[in-house]
């Protein structure tokens, strides 16, 4: 089963954890400023901790679902649902990141 993760992480050609895991401290940092919650700038799971994501063999702990519901826009739920072609769309998420150094 693909789900809603793999195919965001696939979208944006993040599959490789030295491209993901860039990408997820980012978002932990934003989100630790945004919410005044300085546990979440230091954020940052092993590779294999993606993988096991990615693979859809594990969920996500309490602070990376927040990092990661903020970065796809979609809830913990619905990320880890089995992936539609036409629900694949991002809301956008929960981060401003409008000035910051980051492609979408």
């Amino acid at each position: 089963m693909t789900t809603l993760f793999r195919r965001l992480v696939d979208e944006q050609e993040l599959r490789d954890p030295r491209a993901f895991l860039p990408r997820f401290r980012e978002h932990a940092r934003l989100l630790a400023e945004r919410d005044r919650d300085v546990r979440l700038a230091t954020l940052e799971p092993a590779a294999s901790t993606f993988e096991a994501w990615y693979y859809g063999q594990r969920l996500p702990n309490r602070d990376a679902r927040r990092v990661l519901v903020a970065w796809f826009g979609h809830s913990i739920e619905r990320l880890w649902a089995p992936a539609s072609e036409a629900a694949v769309a991002s809301r956008g998420g929960a981060l401003d990141l409008e000035g910051a150094d980051l492609p979408r």
